[in-house]
Parts: C-alpha cells; sequence; structure tokens
C-alpha cells in the first residue's frame, strides 16, 4: 500500500512538474514574440525618423533656394511688390 502511495504521489508530481514546464515554455515564447514585436515596431520608427530627417533636409534645401531667388530678385531691381 505505500508503494502504490509513492507510486500514485510520483504520478502526480510527474504530471505538475510537465505541466508546470509547458506553462513555462508557453509564458517563454508569448515573451519571445512580445519582444520580436517590439524590436520591429522599434525598427520602423527609427526608418520613419530617417525619413522624417531626409525630407526635413530636402525642405530646409528648398527653402534656402527659395530665399535665394527672391534676394537675387529683389536685388536686380525684380517685380514691384519685392522691392518694398
Amino acid at each position: 500500500m505505500d508503494y502504490e502511495f509513492r507510486i500514485l504521489l510520483a504520478e502526480r508530481e510527474l504530471a505538475h512538474l510537465k505541466e508546470m514546464q509547458s506553462l513555462q515554455r508557453i509564458h517563454l515564447d508569448t515573451h519571445d514574440r512580445s519582444f520580436e514585436a517590439a524590436a520591429e515596431r522599434l525598427n520602423r520608427i527609427e526608418s520613419l525618423l530617417e525619413e522624417t530627417v531626409q525630407s526635413q533636409v530636402r525642405t530646409q534645401k528648398m527653402l534656402e533656394d527659395f530665399v535665394a531667388i527672391l534676394a537675387r530678385s529683389h536685388s536686380n531691381g525684380g517685380p514691384k511688390e519685392f522691392q518694398g
């Protein structure tokens, strides 16, 4: 009887350990997927920031060119509306 009880107890402990291992695997898989998703979001944000900086540089260059054209037009006796 004592052996049967010990065998039953060992079987229950084994089932419990297997269940805990399964839960731990699920937890780790969820964590890994969450980490991968966060890394993908960070990469996308970095890409968007780079695109924004490039766009800002292009806009700044266009604005500088426009101001230069206006300055030349004004200094060369351009249209009266630019001569103040």
